[in-house]
C-alpha cells in the first residue's frame, strides 16, 4: 500500500495510550486533522528538507528532470512520502521512478495513458475537472485510480465547497485539495466537509500544519450528519457548482 494512502486513512486518530505509570493524556501529541501536502515546482533537494522539517506528511512535485533528480528528492523527503505528477510519462518512465521511490503520481486528467493505471504500488490520484461532461462524472468512482487531486482556484463560497465535497467523493476521500488558503476558519470548514488531505506550497506548510493540528476534533453529531446528506453513492451524480450560477439567482 503507498504510504500516502496510510497516511490519509489514520488523518485525525491517535496512536493507543501505552500502560504504565509513565504516560498520561497530557503526554499524548494532538492528532492533526488535516494532512498537508508540500507541493514543490522542482526537485530541490533543500526545499524538500525544509517542507518536512515544518511538518508536511508528504510532497508533491510538479515536474522532476531526471532519474537522478528524483532518487535525490526521495532521499531529501525522508520517512514522508514523495508524489510527481506524471505530466505526460507513459508508463515504462513511472515505473521507473517508482523504483527511485516515488509513493504516488498524479494523472494529468483524462488524456493519461490507460496503461499507466496498471502500476502497481503507488497510489494513483486522477486531476480532477469540474467542467467534464456528467456522464464522466458518473463513472469516475468506477475507474482504476486510487483517489484524486483537484485545484481550489477561488474563495471558499458555498458553490466551491460543494464542489470540493463531490471531488473528495468521487475520490473515496483520498483527495489532495491544492488551495492557497491557510487559515483557521476555511481549513476548519473543509475538514468540516469531509476533507482529510490538502496541499499547498513550501512556504505555507508551517501554517497549515500548526492549524491543522490545534483545530479540535469533529463533533460526532456533525460527522454522521455530513454523511447523511452527502452519501458517497449520490455524490458523483450532483452537478458542479459554477459561481455564476449562484449570482442568477
Amino acid at each position: 500500500m503507498s504510504k500516502l494512502t496510510d497516511k490519509l486513512r489514520r488523518v485525525g486518530t491517535t496512536e493507543a495510550t501505552p500502560m504504565g505509570f509513565g504516560f498520561n493524556t497530557a503526554t499524548r501529541a494532538k492528532a492533526a486533522q488535516l494532512a498537508v501536502v508540500a507541493e514543490l515546482p522542482s526537485a530541490d533537494r533543500d526545499a524538500i528538507a525544509r517542507a518536512v522539517a515544518d511538518g508536511a506528511d508528504a510532497v508533491l512535485l510538479a515536474a522532476v528532470s531526471d532519474d537522478a533528480a528524483v532518487k535525490a528528492a526521495v532521499a531529501a523527503a525522508g520517512s514522508a512520502p514523495l508524489g510527481v505528477r506524471a505530466g505526460k510519462n507513459g508508463r515504462t518512465q513511472l515505473e521507473a521512478w517508482q523504483k527511485e521511490g516515488v509513493d504516488f503520481f498524479v494523472f494529468e486528467g483524462l488524456d493519461t495513458p490507460a496503461t499507466a493505471l496498471r502500476l502497481d504500488g503507488p497510489a494513483r490520484l486522477l486531476a480532477l475537472d469540474m467542467d467534464w461532461p456528467e456522464a464522466v462524472w458518473r463513472t469516475l468512482e468506477a475507474a482504476s485510480t486510487d483517489g484524486g487531486y483537484y485545484r481550489l482556484n477561488s474563495d471558499l463560497t458555498l458553490g466551491a465547497l460543494l464542489n470540493v465535497v463531490r471531488a473528495n467523493g468521487v475520490s473515496r476521500r483520498n483527495l489532495i485539495l491544492s488551495l492557497d488558503a491557510t487559515d483557521e476558519d476555511t481549513l476548519t470548514s473543509l475538514r468540516d466537509a469531509g476533507l482529510v488531505c490538502i496541499g499547498v506550497s513550501a512556504d505555507r506548510v508551517a501554517a497549515a500544519k500548526q492549524v491543522a493540528t490545534d483545530m479540535p476534533p469533529r463533533k460526532r453529531r456533525d460527522r454522521e450528519h455530513m454523511d447523511a446528506m452527502l452519501p458517497p453513492g449520490r455524490v458523483a451524480a450532483a452537478a458542479p457548482v459554477h459561481e455564476h450560477d449562484e449570482e442568477e439567482e
